[in-house]
């Protein structure tokens, strides 16, 4: 494989591994909200799936890069789980709000007509 090879839009090196910079961010401009409250899960599903023969086929400086872009996902998963918590905390007060209107809208009723 050249240098100059392509793999799903991405350079691929000799060792067939994309580099690492690639993959850390998106390579699309102007990415939307809901994309990044995902995360960017191929780049995440390429990085964690390389396999031993291309992790033994890197110097320890691009081995040293691949931990550090691991951490990264970690630390970018553990937000995307923060934001999700949080959402889904959010609708479940929303839900309760809901559920104490409706009854009071029903006790009201009730009184109404007695």
């Amino acid at each position: 494989m050249r240098d100059s090879d392509q793999w799903q839009g991405y350079r691929v090196t000799a060792t067939g591994v994309p580099p690492l910079s690639t993959l850390r961010g998106n390579r699309k401009e102007g990415v939307d909200r809901r994309r990044r409250r995902r995360g960017d899960l191929g780049a995440a599903r390429r990085l964690c799936s390389t396999t031993d023969e291309a992790l033994a086929g890197l110097s320890d400086a691009e081995l040293r890069e691949h931990v550090e872009a691991l951490e990264g996902l970690r630390g970018a998963a553990e937000g995307v789980l923060e934001y999700w918590t949080r959402r889904t905390d959010e609708k479940l007060g929303d839900r309760e709000a809901f559920e104490g209107v409706i009854e009071n809208l029903v006790q009201h009723a009730r009184k109404v007509r007695k």
